[in-house]
């Protein structure tokens, strides 16, 4: 369904990451559980990563559409990326 929304598969593969810092803020939330400061920056880093990643990917305009074709193109990226992280 989400390639209907022109997320490359890579992107999908990032995405799995992603469960990384809700994961660790729900164990510190609702367990107590504390973790170094290396887990913490390597979340962190992996969080970024997936970030610059989906970011990079809306910027990949496809090539020869009108603005128009462009447009409705970058809004179902985003719906597409939206619905991904739910």
């Amino acid at each position: 369904m989400l390639l209907n929304f022109h997320i490359p598969v890579p992107l999908h593969i990032i995405f799995r990451s992603g469960s990384l810092l809700a994961s660790l803020l729900l164990e510190v939330a609702w367990r107590g559980r504390r973790y170094g400061t290396r887990k913490y920056l390597s979340v962190f880093a992996i969080t970024i990563g997936i970030i610059i990643c989906t970011l990079a990917t809306s910027s990949s305009d496809p090539s020869g559409l009108s603005y128009e074709e462009a447009s409705q193109h970058y809004r179902e990226w985003t719906i597409g990326t939206s619905i991904f992280q739910k």
